[in-house]
Order: C-alpha cells, then structure tokens, then sequence
C-alpha cells in the first residue's frame, strides 16, 4: 500500500531543516563567521606552525581570537553549555598571553605552547558523542522558532554549518544514508525508514509487512531520541579497490604496470581476460581478484548488457584501466582518495600533453559493497552539457544593449589597456569553487592590483578595501538578497507543495512582474521591493517565512537598514581580516584553514569582483582610475545615507536621477 500523504508538505520547520541537511557545500552561512569547530581547527593548526611567530603574525592572532569569540556568541545554547569555559580559556590563552600589551600588541611566541594545550582541550570537548548531540539539537530548536530577531536566516545556516563541521571531524559520510540524513529522515517518522535505522544501530527489529508511508509508532520525544543515537553512530573503515578509466594512453611491454597501490592495465587485454580466470592469475603481477567473478565474466560476455562505454569493460586499444588500492579507509571516502592517488602518481611521474586523460566514474569493490547490477555501470566517461536551454538563458544581447545605453564603446585601445585586467577577471572567475583558496588567492591579488592603479599604492590592500569598497559591498549585498528572496517566494517554491494543493493567482502576478518578459527573461531587480510583504503574507507556514520576514522588517524603515547595514559592515571588516591571515598564510607558508577559506570565498570573490568592474569601467571611459574610484564610492556612500536615513528603496539599486 503507498499512501497518497508521502508527498503532502511537512511542518514548517522539517522543511527547513531539510533544506539545510540535504546541501551538499560544508559552508553555507555568508555572514562571515566561522564554526567553532573551524576556528578550533585553525588555531590548533598556527600552534603547531614551526616557524617562529612574531610581530608579523600579530594581526592574524588578533583576527583568530576575534574569529573564536564570533563563534561562540552564535553557536547554540546546548553545545555552549559544554564549550563556553574551554572557548574561555582558550581565549585568554591567546589574547592575554600570546598576544602582549594593549596598545600595541606584540606576540611572545613562547606562550604559543599554552594555546597549544588549551585549543586540545577544547578540540578533545568536540570530539565527544554529547557535543554533536548538542549542536544537533540547538539547529533543530532554531528551526522550530521562527522569531527571525532571536535565530535570524543566516544564524540558523550557521548552526547548520557547526554540525556539518563536528560531523567532518568524524569522518561521516554526508550522503543519502550517512549519519545526519539518516537522523533528518527518522524525524519525518515513516515507520520503514525508522526500522531501518534501528536495525542499523543494532535494535532487534520484528519484521512487518513494507508499507511505505506508514508511520511509526513512536512518538516524537522517542523519534528525536533515535535520531541522536544515529547522528553520532560511528564510521567504519575497510580496505577498498577503486577502478578508474584513462583514455588515450597505452601500457608498453608487459599486461600490466605497477606503482605501489595503483595497477595499470591496457583495456585489450583486461577485457578478454575477465572472461578466463585462470589465465588471469598467470597474466598479471597484480591480479584484480575482485573481478575474477562469475557474474563479472556473464556481464563480459553479454551480448546485450555487455562491455560498453557505461557498463564492463571495453576492448579499446587506447584505454586504459587503472586499479587503485585503498586501504583502512572509510567507504564514502574511497573514491576520492584514490583519485587524489591516481592523480598525483600521474602528474608526479609526467604524461604527454592531452594523453592519459582520466574519465568520469569509478567502480568501487571492498568490504560491505555488495555485487549488484550497477556495480559495473561507470556512468559518462565525459559531463553531459545541455545545449537545450541556450537561447531562453542567453542574455548576451540584453547586457549588451544595456552596456550600449552607456553611451562609451569598448575601443581597440581600451581592450589593449584591459588586457592585464581582463587576465585577473579570468583568474577570479576561473578559481574552481571547489578550490577555496585558489578562490581567495585570485581575490587577493587582484584587489592588491587595483589597489596599485588606484593609489599607486599609498595603501595597504586591506586599507584600500576599506576605503573604497565597504559601501559598494554592502549595498549590493542587499541588493542581491532582495532580489534572490523575492525571486524563491516568486517563481522557484509554491507556499504548499502537496499534491493537490490549490495555486496563489497573487504569485503569478508578482512573478510576472518583476521579469521583462511574462516567464523568462532576467528579473527586474528595482521592482523587487514592492512585493516583500506580500510575500511575507504568502508564505507565513512556509520555511522561507524567516527569510521574508526579516528582509521585509530590514527594510521596513530607515532604522531597520540603518542596523542591518552597520553589521554588514562589521562582518566585512571580519572577513577582510580573515582574508588577509589566508593570504598571509598561502604566502608566507603557514598552515593555511581551508575552512576559513570556505567561509569567505564567496565574499572575496565578490568584493574582488567590484574591485575588477570598477577598473574597467574607468578604463572603458578613458578616465582616471583614482578619480573614477572617488567618484564611485561617493556614489554608493550617497545611496547608503539615503537609505539609512530616508529608507528611500530606490537607492538599494541606483542612485536617483534626482540626486545625481
């Protein structure tokens, strides 16, 4: 039996905290504060640095400790409930020790081993079952308050984000049955997912008929209670064989080549071979014994579910198959270790240019893997690009007649001056996301390069991001978040998604009107204010309602923007703090935090970003870059006093004609 209410829409704070659980990225909060997890990291990392620490590394000790204090002020009341004095401690280790003299402080590297002992206490704290415990149930008791002043959006992702970080400190695997989306899915109480769940904890279990659907029996303190216990279950490891395909290569002179943990085998002669065990144990040095199976040789010798490019393995003179041992390690981190091995035994050894390509997928075979139809489908050897959508998402031609109305062509000479800024506006958007500080490296040098057009340079990098770019970030900030929260409420989310439910006439209305066209085409951002709280209205019992609540309060009035801009502004001045200590640290070869990259990587490349238009602009224009840059910021800082003193929306995406 399958009941109709699977899909009917749950309470509102599941729905949130579904949201959160099911994202993939380890960071999602953009308000410039680190897990307490990270920072405890971080900190640990620099004690143990073994170059010696002076004044040079004063202002990254004082960012650290501002950094460690943020996060205990945001993270949840039951984990700071068994944190707080180690947090303390480890503070005054820093900021009353290592760091000497009030007005200018300097750094006494010999206390260092004092903040080495206190942030392994603190590290020993977060280790525990009971802290991820804590931090899980503070994330829930925010989503169930929908008081956007006491847990606002971006503190609730925080929240998320602390567990995310206790979880990555264990090892846990984040995926469809890890621990934490296996803890989300027994609060939803289908009585299958909650059996399963125990029966993996190690509940005996009576059997029942499947009836998906079904609810469990136990009740919500219970449901709550189960779901703990699954959030800290612990992660096993085992030895694994990960199989990876290379195209255009080729193995000389023998069936196979070994290098430590990696094998490789040309496809000629590995396809053949899985259909004769025998003569595969006398061919190979390494034998793939996880291959040498019945039902291995059946999928060989198939002629209809056979060796193909997503199933088997191929006979193709150019492939090659590599074999990668990984032992002891978790199963979910199986694949990625040995490709980081594959990778770097082929960068390290050297190939030929456009040889030796890796392809896509990668089979896996060890303890707890179990042989099952899909165990040999690789999936794509290449990403699949849709071109389907080309036409309706290309909006060259808009942002080319927009850029026309400019008046100021883009002249042969000014492309020639725009060269070396061009090359950093690639870097920076070329930097793999997946790559936080290769994120926060482009950033950084093209800020200290507009830097060096601007002031030629009479600032420090940092300075000069304060000067010129604090009230350019913050405005287009909200700008941007006024138009992507009306754009959720608008056109990507439904107030109810069950089955059934009856359609808001109201949203097809405001969706239609703040596009150019009636269903496509890009939004119109200044027409994103006027339907804030009507949004709001709409979606009261959905989760966004804490999102649309308090963009619609923050710009209610003067006041509320004038608050919301001040701690913008704060938070900048954090994470520009926290960009220089990851530069200084990628620099001068300290231990660089990917998670304190992680944390600011979206903010770099944006204020990077501003950085880079702005020059180009003067460029553009034939002007001078400092007086451009002046005048730019004038601009902006004109917008900000009309819209903290005067709540004059208008200015959230220009300046009035009336004012220029």
């Amino acid at each position: 039996m399958v009941r109709d209410d699977i899909f009917d829409q749950r309470e509102r704070w599941l729905e949130e905290l579904r949201e959160y659980v099911r994202e993939d990225a380890s960071v999602i909060c953009e308000a410039g504060y680190m897990s307490l997890p990270a920072i405890t990291d971080e900190i640990a990392e620099a004690a143990l640095d073994p170059q010696p620490h002076d004044g040079q590394q004063k202002n990254d000790w004082i960012s650290r400790a501002g950094d460690l204090d943020d996060s205990l002020s945001w993270t949840g009341p039951e984990l700071a409930a068994l944190v707080t004095a180690a947090v303390n401690d480890l503070h005054r280790s820093i900021a009353s020790e290592l760091l000497t003299g009030r007005s200018k402080p300097s750094v006494d590297d010999s206390k260092r081993a004092v903040v080495t002992k206190e942030v392994a206490t603190l590290g020993v704290l977060l280790d525990r079952d009971d802290a991820l415990v804590a931090a899980w149930r503070d994330l829930i008791a925010a989503c169930k308050n929908p008081d956007h002043t006491t847990f606002p959006v971006e503190r609730v992702k925080y929240l998320r984000d602390t567990v995310f970080a206790l979880c990555h400190r264990r090892k846990q695997d984040r995926g469809s049955f890890g621990q934490l989306r296996t803890a989300f899915d027994v609060l939803l109480g289908s009585d299958h997912i909650v059996r399963r769940a125990q029966r993996d904890l190690g509940v005996d279990v009576e059997p029942t008929d499947l009836e998906i659907g079904a609810d469990s029996p136990l009740t919500s303190v219970e449901l709550q209670s189960l779901s703990e216990r699954c959030i800290v279950a612990p992660t096993y490891t085992g030895d694994y064989v990960v199989w990876f395909r290379i195209d255009h290569a080729f193995v000389k002179g023998d069936h196979c080549v070994n290098h430590g943990a990696v094998t490789f085998y040309p496809a000629i002669s590995l396809a053949g071979a899985l259909t004769n065990h025998d003569s595969a144990r006398d061919l190979y040095r390494v034998v793939p014994e996880e291959l040498l199976t019945e039902r291995v040789r059946e999928v060989q010798l198939s002629k209809e579910d056979g060796p193909n490019e997503h199933n088997g393995f191929e006979y193709e003179p150019s492939l090659v198959y590599a074999r990668v041992e990984v032992p002891q390690v978790e199963k979910h981190l199986a694949r990625s270790r040995a490709r980081t091995l594959l990778d770097a035994v082929l960068k390290v050894i050297g190939t030929n240019e456009n040889t030796w390509e890796v392809l896509g997928g990668a089979l896996l075979f060890g303890e707890g893997e179990r042989f099952h139809y899909h165990s040999l489908s690789w999936g794509r050897k290449h990403a699949f690009v849709s071109h389907k959508l080309d036409y309706m998402n290309d909006y060259f031609t808009e942002s080319l007649e927009d850029f026309n109305s400019r008046g100021v062509p883009i002249t042969a000479d000014a492309a020639e001056a725009l060269l070396p800024v061009l090359q950093l506006q690639d870097e920076l958007l070329n930097a793999p996301e997946a790559n936080p500080e290769s994120v926060v490296r482009a950033a950084v040098r093209a800020i200290e390069h507009c830097n060096t057009w601007t002031e030629r340079p009479s600032l420090k990098w940092t300075e000069f991001v304060t000067k010129y770019l604090f009230d350019i970030y913050t405005v287009e900030k909200f700008a941007h978040r006024t138009v992507a929260d009306v754009f959720q409420g608008a056109v990507a989310h439904v107030p109810d998604h069950s089955p059934g439910a009856s359609p808001v006439p109201e949203l097809s209305d405001i969706a239609e009107d703040i596009r150019d066209h009636k269903w496509d085409g890009p939004i119109i951002r200044a027409k994103t204010v006027a339907h804030t709280a009507a949004l709001r209205r709409i979606y009261k019992d959905h989760w966004l309602a804490r999102s649309l609540a308090e963009l619609d309060d923050i710009l209610a009035t003067p006041a509320g923007l004038a608050a919301a801009f001040t701690e913008e502004t704060q938070r900048v001045e954090t994470c520009t703090a926290r960009l220089r200590r990851a530069r200084n640290a990628a620099i001068h070869g300290g231990p660089v935090s990917l998670a304190a990259c992680e944390t600011i990587a979206v903010f770099a490349r944006r204020i990077a970003g501003m950085a880079l238009s702005n020059v180009i602009e003067a460029v553009i224009d034939g002007v001078n870059v400092e007086a451009h840059t002046l005048a730019r910021r004038t601009r902006y800082r004109t917008r900000v006093e009309n819209l903290t003193q005067l709540g004059d929306l208008e200015n959230l995406f220009d300046l009035p004609a009336s004012a220029l």
